[in-house]
Parts: structure tokens; C-alpha cells; sequence
């Protein structure tokens, strides 16, 4: 395995699809017009947004996968594959049903569209709540091969899944015209076509196709959502963090100024990325020494720290220094005078915020779900206030200063979670 190759697919499979869409999102504005358009990128994001429905399980998959993989043990990683695939299969059904119970009673008035587009806009809502299933089987099947290392494959598929969301509605507008209704029965075509080719390569990699004959196992559920419900809580502290901030400006500091953090904390945040690539591979990797070997766990948490530190320490010097000429020559020097601040305080927090992604896929690879969580809760009842207070006092630069604080709290919690893990002692607990 190697760890710099399977960053870099990583990079790519959530990198590409963007450029595409650089090139494809003028297309799609002159065909549908801005309000379909609108429409459009709303089913994106709800199709994108129903992968919360996976609770967890995903990840969960990936680390028991790795763990099982390293400890040999394939019969109770086929059954551990199938009871979490079984799981998965239950819940999307029932977000699907639960979506479309609530279509009926509430159709797509609250989207404020135009009432030509009325019956349309309800049509692809259906649609899009048709593709919960494949869209939580996909992410399992995902997590398994995230638990195997099959990075390029998982990212190829990725990279072939955002490329499609852009392309399928240039072929359905090619077709019929116009129509939302086609384009989003092109993207459940999309997403039935990824689950099956996501369950080709599980059956591929798996012995015979064991993961599909082996029998359920309720042990292995009950780890799998345990792992699974603390991962939820984590995924649903950790975007209110990351979104608080916008909402108290507006409200204390005043709407008009909002553009002036929000705008450069947007970016910034996107360069995440980086870190999050690492991050993924590095996450079964972790599983996987800490069942074998606490030394080489030890190993690569310092490798991966300093080649975290040494890509986004310089990468965020120099969005410091340069924040003001740089904003001056995209957006004016106008918006640069009051942004730039703002930047410079960020980007510190951006480089600690890379740097806790290592010790939180530490954390999570030894099967601690539960301390992230935890930590996560700690840290939005303290975070609230302190970014309330500080925005209340020094406006959008006390914002910048609240969220970096936080970022420093959360990557010196999260090390010091991951030192105890890598005592050996710890560790052989968790590998057990």
C-alpha cells in the first residue's frame, strides 16, 4: 500500500469532478435559465445530502473491515459486510419511504418556484427520494472498499460519479429538452449504475462472493451501529460548527457584512481537501497497525502529521501574506480592506484544523467513535458562546479568532486522545 498514491487518488476523485463542472455550469445556465438551474443544484445537493442516511455505518464498515482484514479473519469480515449492507438496505428503505410520505403531504410550494415549474420541481423531489436506497448501499459498499485500500478504485468511481452528475443533464437536455423531470431520472440512472458497479468490486474483492452468502451476524451489527451512532453525533456537531459562525455575524455584526467573512472562510475551508485526502487513507491504515503493530501506528501518525504541516503550514503562509493584494485583484480592494483580517487569523486555524484530521482518523481507526463525539458536543456548548462574545466585541475578525480558537482546542484535544491510543498497552486493547 502506499500511502502518497492513495492521497493523491483521493485528490483526484473529489478534485476532478470540479473542474468539470467549471466548464459544464454555463452550459446548463443557458439551456435550463437561472431558475431551473437553481432547482437543479438543490436536487444535487439533496441527493448529496442524503448520504447522512448511512448513520455512521459507512465509516463504521471501513473500520471493521481493516480491522478484520488485518487479523485474517475473512469469514467474520464476509458476515460483518453483509449485516452492514443488510442495515443499510433497511434504513434507505425507510428514509425513502419517509421522504416520500413527506412529499405527499407537503409538495414543492415551500420552494417558492414559479407554479409552470410546480409539477415538475414535485416530480424530481420524488425522484430524488427514490435514490436514498442506492445512495446508502453505495456509501457501505464504499466504506468496505475504503477498509480494503482499494483507494484508486473507489476514487475512480468517485471521480466518475461527479463527472456524471454534470454530464448526465447535458446528454438529458441533448434528449428531451429542458425537462428537470428527465435529467433528475438521468441522475437515479447515475446512482443505480454506481451501486451496481460499487457491488461488482465488492464481490470481486471478497472470497468467492462470501460477503454475499455469509450468514448475519447481530454482533457485528450491534458494533457496527454503536461505531455508526457515535459517528452521526460527530456528523452533526461538526457542521454546526463549521456554519454557526456565518449566521451569528449576520445577526449581531449585520447581513451586509456577512459577505465579508463568509466569502474568504469559504475558500479556505474548500482547501481542506488537502488534509481530508490523507486523512481517508490513512484512516483503515491506522485500523490495520493498530491490530498488528503499535510502532508502525506510531510511524505513520508522525509522517502524517509532518506532511500535513509541511503542505499547509507554507500553503496558508502564503494566504496570509497575501490575502490583501490577492482579494484586492479578485474582488476589489474595497472587500480586501475589511476581509483580510479575517484570512490571516483563519489561516492559522485552517493549518491546525488540517493537523487534527490525523489524530481524528487515529482516534476513529482504533474504534473510538464515541471520545470524537464527545469532544465534538464538549466543544459546541463552548464554542457558541465564545463566538457570540467575540463576534459581539470585535465583529468579523473576533468570528476568525473564535473559530481558530476552537480548531487549536480540537487538534490539541484530539493529539492527546491519539498519544494515549499509541501506548502499546492501549493499543493492544484496541486491536482486541
Amino acid at each position: 500500500m502506499s500511502i502518497r498514491k492513495n492521497t493523491l487518488w483521493n485528490l483526484f476523485g473529489s478534485g476532478g469532478p470540479m473542474l468539470i463542472g467549471i466548464v459544464v455550469v454555463p452550459y446548463l445556465l443557458a439551456q435550463l435559465g437561472v431558475e431551473r438551474l437553481g432547482v437543479l443544484t438543490l436536487i444535487w445537493a439533496l441527493i448529496g445530502y442524503f448520504s447522512v442516511f448511512d448513520f455512521g455505518l459507512g465509516r463504521a464498515l471501513t473500520q471493521q473491515v481493516s480491522s478484520l482484514r488485518a487479523s485474517g479473519n475473512m469469514f467474520l469480515m464476509a458476515g460483518t459486510i453483509r449485516s452492514g449492507l443488510t442495515l443499510l438496505a433497511w434504513i434507505g428503505g425507510v428514509g425513502m419511504a419517509l421522504a416520500l410520505l413527506l412529499l405527499v403531504y407537503f409538495d414543492a410550494s415551500w420552494l417558492d418556484v414559479s407554479p409552470a415549474l410546480q409539477t415538475d420541481v414535485t416530480r424530481c423531489l420524488a425522484l430524488a427520494a427514490l435514490s436514498i436506497p442506492a445512495t446508502t448501499l453505495t456509501s457501505g459498499l464504499r466504506g468496505v472498499l475504503e477498509g480494503m485500500e482499494q483507494f484508486r478504485e473507489v476514487n475512480l468511481l468517485r471521480s466518475l460519479l461527479g463527472i456524471s452528475n454534470f454530464i448526465a443533464p447535458v446528454l438529458a437536455i441533448s434528449w428531451q429538452g429542458p425537462s428537470l423531470t428527465v435529467i433528475v431520472a438521468f441522475l437515479l440512472i447515475v446512482r443505480l449504475v454506481m451501486l451496481a458497479l460499487h457491488g461488482w468490486l465488492v464481490w470481486r474483492h471478497t472470497r468467492d462472493g462470501a460477503g454475499i452468502a455469509a450468514p448475519l451476524d447481530r454482533a457485528a451489527m450491534r458494533k457496527l451501529v454503536s461505531f455508526g451512532s457515535w459517528m452521526t453525533i460527530s456528523n452533526i456537531a461538526s457542521p454546526l460548527m463549521l456554519l454557526a459562525d456565518r449566521f451569528l455575524v449576520a445577526s449581531l455584526v449585520g447581513a451586509a457584512v456577512v459577505a465579508y467573512y463568509a466569502v474568504p472562510s469559504e475558500v479556505l475551508l474548500r482547501l481542506l481537501i488537502i488534509p481530508a485526502a490523507l486523512s481517508s487513507t490513512i484512516f483503515p491504515a491506522f485500523t490495520r497497525h493498530l491490530a498488528s503493530s503499535v510502532d508502525d501506528a506510531r510511524k505513520l501518525y508522525r509522517r502524517s502529521a509532518l506532511a500535513v504541516f509541511c503542505v499547509m503550514g507554507p500553503l496558508m503562509l502564503v494566504v496570509a501574506l497575501g490575502s490583501h493584494p490577492g482579494v484586492s485583484v479578485w474582488l476589489g480592494e474595497s472587500f480586501a480592506d475589511k476581509a483580510y483580517l479575517c484570512i490571516v487569523i483563519m489561516a492559522g486555524g485552517i493549518v491546525l484544523n488540517s493537523l487534527a484530521q490525523v489524530p481524528y482518523a487515529l482516534v476513529q481507526g482504533a474504534g473510538r467513535a464515541r471520545l470524537t463525539a464527545l469532544l465534538h458536543i464538549s466543544e459546541l456548548a463552548v464554542y457558541v458562546p465564545t463566538l457570540y462574545w467575540l463576534t459581539e466585541a470585535y465583529g468579523i475578525a473576533g468570528a476568525a479568532a473564535a473559530w481558530s480558537l476552537r480548531a487549536a482546542f480540537d487538534a490539541l484535544a484530539l493529539h492527546l486522545m491519539a498519544r494515549r491510543i499509541l501506548q502499546p498497552s492501549l493499543a493492544l486493547k484496541n486491536a482486541v
